[in-house]
């Protein structure tokens, strides 16, 4: 998609810029008609073997978290997808803009891959959509991996601080919600009975509180 994206958008450009052209316009529509077709017939090919999940509202979304989901599959751990509500409503209140959300959910999914795929016991990771008690909509992720050491904890969100990753993850999620006013709540203090070791939720309540529960 790095490759592809790109592409597309200046070919979207072009359609502005050549709107009196539109032989040219209708060949470019076309091409991007025959991208999206082979990709949708691929995701749908392998998605047909994998579990499904109810639609976010976003099509780009339903799409990375298929892609997520084939992965656990060739990797061999437990994805499970909860959307409760729709993130689209998130999308139409300005709380957020596109790019921002997708990277998110990226940026999240990819730490806990990271960590369950280390894990001696089978991998776990559960991802939740949909609004908490206050009304307050809420993006939610578990996994069973080892919890975040205290130097990261001390250090948490300053760029380059990892636990083996890329160390900008956990500080592009920052950003994002310094940008659009969410709060983190990292909690590494589950009930003994949980299958999972730590959760991370970010909910767009507009107070960008930080907090973390520490065990």
């Amino acid at each position: 998609t790095r490759e592809i994206i790109p592409s597309m958008g200046r070919a979207l450009e072009k359609i502005g810029e050549m709107s009196k052209h539109m032989e040219q316009v209708g060949q470019i529509i076309e091409e991007l008609r025959e991208i999206c077709a082979a990709d949708e017939q691929q995701t749908t090919k392998s998605a047909r073997a994998v579990k499904s999940f109810e639609s976010t509202g976003i099509f780009a979304l339903d799409l990375q978290l298929e892609r997520y989901l084939e992965e656990a599959e060739t990797q061999e751990f437990t994805l499970d997808i909860i959307v409760r509500a729709p993130v689209k409503d998130v999308l139409k209140n300005k709380e957020i803009e596109l790019y921002s959300l997708l990277q998110i959910v990226g940026d999240l999914y990819r730490n806990a891959n990271q960590v369950v795929r280390k894990n001696r016991r089978e991998g776990r990771i559960l991802m939740c959509f949909g609004y908490n008690a206050e009304g307050a909509y809420e993006l939610s992720i578990y996994d069973n991996g080892e919890l975040f050491p205290e130097y990261v904890l001390e250090h948490l969100g300053k760029r380059g601080v990892t636990t083996g990753g890329t160390g900008h993850g956990i500080s592009d999620i920052f950003e994002a919600l310094h940008r659009g006013k969410m709060s983190f709540f990292l909690n590494q203090k589950l009930p003994k009975e949980s299958i999972f070791t730590k959760g991370i939720c970010i909910t767009f309540d507009g107070m960008e509180n930080i907090s973390v529960n520490r065990r």
